[in-house]
C-alpha cells in the first residue's frame, strides 16, 4: 500500500482544526448526565419524558426541583414558584425557548433556602414540538455564584 506524504496544505489544515478540537473537548464536561444532582444537590425533573401537544393549545409541563443533598441550597422564587429557563434542542445546541425567570413587577424575586428533601414545583406551557430541558439557578450559600441544575431532556410531540 502506497501513501503520499503530507503536504503543506495538510499541515495548515491541522493547525486550524487542532484548536477547534481542543476547544470542543473543553465543552464536553457540560454534557454530563443531566439527571445527576449538581454540586449544590439540587435535582430538576420534568413530570414526564414525553408530552403530546393537544389539538387546541399548548401542553402543560410540570417540573420539580428537589434538594437531594445533605445541605441546604438556595433557589430564586417569584411569587412562590422557582425561576427557571426552558431550553429547546436545535441540532447540537441548546437555545433558550422561554424564561420562567421574568418576574412580573407585582412580585419580588427572592432567594430562598431549600432544606434537604424539600421540593418546589412549577407548571409552564410549551407551544411547539421538540426536545426540551429545564434549568434552575441554585447556589450552596448566599453570596456564592449561581450555578445551573439541569433536568434530563424531554420530548413534546406533534399535535394530535
Amino acid at each position: 500500500m502506497h501513501t503520499t506524504p503530507p503536504t503543506a496544505g495538510d499541515h495548515a489544515a491541522a493547525r486550524f482544526l487542532l484548536p477547534l478540537l481542543l476547544l470542543g473537548s473543553l465543552a464536553l464536561p457540560g454534557c454530563e448526565s443531566a439527571t445527576e444532582p449538581r454540586a449544590t444537590g439540587l435535582s430538576v425533573a420534568a413530570g414526564e419524558a414525553e408530552y403530546a401537544l393537544p389539538a387546541d393549545g399548548p401542553v402543560m409541563v410540570t417540573f420539580t426541583a428537589t434538594n437531594v443533598g445533605a445541605d441546604t441550597v438556595w433557589v430564586e422564587l417569584c411569587g412562590g414558584a422557582p425561576t427557571a429557563v426552558v431550553d429547546r434542542s436545535e441540532g447540537l445546541l441548546w437555545v433558550p425557548y422561554t424564561s420562567l425567570g421574568a418576574c412580573p413587577a407585582v412580585y419580588v424575586i427572592v432567594p430562598v433556602p431549600l432544606s434537604p428533601g424539600e421540593s418546589l414545583e412549577r407548571v409552564f406551557r410549551i407551544h411547539d414540538p421538540g426536545r426540551y430541558r429545564i434549568r434552575v439557578a441554585t447556589r450552596a450559600r448566599p453570596g456564592d455564584d449561581w450555578a445551573w441544575a439541569t433536568s434530563s431532556s424531554f420530548a413534546v410531540g406533534e399535535r394530535r
